[in-house]
């Protein structure tokens, strides 16, 4: 199974459907069961839909990157995801969008 880590337990995966948002080309697809961890707990989820852009982390709807991150700004949504890699954020040719549902046990 695929795994998935989270480095903080988000608010947002305790909603039945989330999304993340992470830097480089697909790792998981329509359909695909993961393991998603957190410092506390895991959970399996299936992944309901890949989107992938090119256009950079700054084409994402707003309110996306703010709930996906859970800042009250897009500007500290970008800090927050900076804060994750070690390069900036424009030198990321592609960042993939997965909605996941959360499956009950």
């Amino acid at each position: 199974m695929k795994r998935l880590k989270f480095s903080h337990d988000y608010t947002k995966l305790s909603d039945r459907i989330f999304t993340t948002i992470r830097k480089g080309e697909p790792l998981f697809y329509a359909g695909d069961e993961v393991e998603c961890r957190t410092p506390t707990r895991t959970f399996q989820a299936t992944c309901l839909l890949t989107s992938e852009t090119d256009w950079g982390l700054a084409s994402l709807d707003s309110q996306l990157l703010m709930y996906d991150s859970e800042k009250p700004s897009v500007k500290e949504a970008f800090a927050l995801f900076q804060s994750f890699y070690r390069k900036p954020l424009s030198s990321a040719k592609y960042w993939t969008v997965y909605l996941l549902k959360s499956v009950e046990v």
